[in-house]
């Protein structure tokens, strides 16, 4: 009798994974919606996975990562030119805010004028001579009485000449200005007596 056929089997193997090479494909992927905040993890872990087989998800993964670190690259850069812009137009405004800031305390001394002179705006000489506060530039103001009832408070702008395309001016109108306490009115006279 012949012996028995030989019978070993061998048990089949489970397919063999790159669980690094998964991972890295997962994470890319992640990043990739999320700004490219995790592509430098998924591209590493993607490269990592490129030393084992099969390397399909590695290198989608290798891919996707560098798209995705490239991405958050993008952005960082786009945030630093944007906080730059942003700074350097707040720093170009700032003397604009402080100057039309200085002009309204500049009205309360025309105001304070207006009430102790029997209601009369000051002429363009005590007006420029009622006002100490300076624009955002250093450069006095200059006040003009355009009217009984307004007057106008100009800024020489940025190069410090009147009369040209940058200067800033606010016009104000005594109407604006708050009421004043008045004495009570004096009572009538007494009538006169009469004569017979």
């Amino acid at each position: 009798m012949t012996g028995l056929p030989d019978l070993n089997y061998q048990t089949p193997s489970a397919p063999r994974g790159n669980a690094l090479g998964t991972a890295g494909f997962i994470v890319s992927i992640i990043g990739l919606f999320a700004c490219g905040v995790l592509g430098p993890v998924g591209l590493t872990l993607s490269a990592f996975g490129m030393r084992k087989e099969p390397r399909g998800l590695a290198v989608a993964g290798l891919v996707i990562g560098i798209v995705s670190t490239l991405e958050l690259i993008a952005v960082v850069v786009l945030v630093v030119f944007a906080t730059a812009a942003a700074s350097r137009a707040a720093a170009a405004f700032a003397p604009t805010i402080k100057t039309l800031a200085e002009m309204q305390t500049a009205n309360t001394h025309i105001e304070s004028y207006y009430s102790t002179h029997t209601s009369m705006l000051p002429s363009d000489a005590d007006g420029n001579a009622v006002i100490v506060e300076r624009d955002g530039w250093g450069h006095p103001f200059q006040y003009h009485q355009i009217r009984p009832t307004d007057f106008e408070l100009r800024s020489a702008g940025p190069d410090g000449i009147f009369a040209n395309g940058d200067d800033i001016t606010q016009t104000f109108n005594t109407g604006d200005f708050p009421p004043r306490f008045l004495p009570p009115p004096a009572p009538p006279p007494a009538p006169a007596p009469e004569i017979e």
